[in-house]
């Protein structure tokens, strides 16, 4: 038994308007559904780290939303660490990310 509960996915943007992927186990078709959308696949220790360049805005949400869509049909174990909630949910802390060569970083405010 795990004392730790890790999703198979985290998806979440950064300050410098990147949106990334984080895959913590292979996933069927994985690759070809986050490269052809536009997605960037990094190697991350022990990880496959996915990061789509800033864009146009509404070209980045529909090039996400189709990535995980796909993504979706082999778990529904995804956490969004996108900032804003979504429509109707009041705010609460947001959380900022931060994507360098060694590491993620989640933080509060």
């Amino acid at each position: 038994m795990s004392l730790l509960d890790i999703p198979d996915v985290f998806i979440g943007s950064t300050d410098d308007g990147h949106t990334f992927v984080i895959l913590n186990r292979r996933i069927r078709d994985a690759d070809r559904l986050l490269t052809e959308a536009g997605f960037l696949p990094r190697e991350h220790p022990g990880r496959r780290l996915y990061l789509l360049p800033p864009g146009i805005a509404q070209d980045v949400h529909e090039r996400a939303g189709v990535a995980m869509y796909g993504l979706l049909a082999h778990t529904h174990d995804l956490v969004d660490l996108s900032p804003g909630p979504p429509a109707g949910v009041p705010a609460s802390r947001p959380v900022g990310q931060t994507c360098a060569s060694s590491s993620v970083t989640a933080r509060l405010p």
